[in-house]
């Protein structure tokens, strides 16, 4: 009984972690409201682009990149999205990532001068830029780290976007990988227990 006391608690206590883990948000952007002309993509005036930043490396990042897919199947030609991807390895090139972006145009970071440019510092971190260059989302567009069934977080980025009232620039909370060694994710524990005491 003892045993099985110890082993129902460490599966539980290793379960919450689990759940606080999925939980967590990284660490949001600092991201610029608008859109920095020293940027080596291409601004479209006129449109409204979407960046998403990925870390190759990243799981999390598979469930981004369909959540993106969606949201451009369903906006179609209204909007321009671009998947920056940091340091592309040399393992990562053997993945489809046009495909797997749903035709997004893919910008490789191999410094990462676009990340930190547009303070991004976590895998699936996602920004929209209207058609002047203006932010109007800053976000993710998952739940929780590796679930893409983020369809709330669509209707919000959808509705805002077909709005004429884009200010002051909507923000939500993404889950993923530090994009970098120097971006780092809330600690789950201190995560977990302020969602606990709440």
């Amino acid at each position: 009984m003892a045993l099985l006391s110890v082993w129902v608690l460490a599966a539980g206590y290793f379960g919450l972690q689990l759940m606080a883990f999925d939980s967590t948000p990284g660490a949001r952007a600092m991201a610029p409201q608008n859109w920095p002309v020293e940027s080596a993509i291409l601004r479209r005036t006129g449109h409204m682009q979407l960046l998403m930043f990925v870390h190759p490396e990243c799981t999390c990042s598979i469930a981004s990149l369909e959540q993106l897919r969606t949201l451009a199947s369903q906006l179609g030609s209204q909007l321009e999205t671009h998947v920056v991807l940091w340091h592309r390895s040399v393992g990562a090139n053997n993945r489809n990532w046009p495909k797997e972006s749903g035709g997004a145009a893919i910008v490789d970071d191999q410094n990462g001068s676009e990340a930190r440019r547009f303070g991004a510092k976590t895998s699936g971190q996602t920004l929209i830029y209207d058609e002047v260059g203006r932010l109007i989302y800053a976000g993710g567009l998952t739940v929780l780290r590796g679930e893409a069934g983020g369809e709330p977080v669509l209707r919000i980025v959808i509705s805002r976007l077909r709005t004429r009232v884009r200010e002051p620039y909507l923000e939500r909370a993404v889950f993923g990988c530090p994009i970098s060694r120097q971006s780092a994710a809330i600690p789950s524990g201190t995560y977990l227990w302020t969602r606990l005491l709440q």
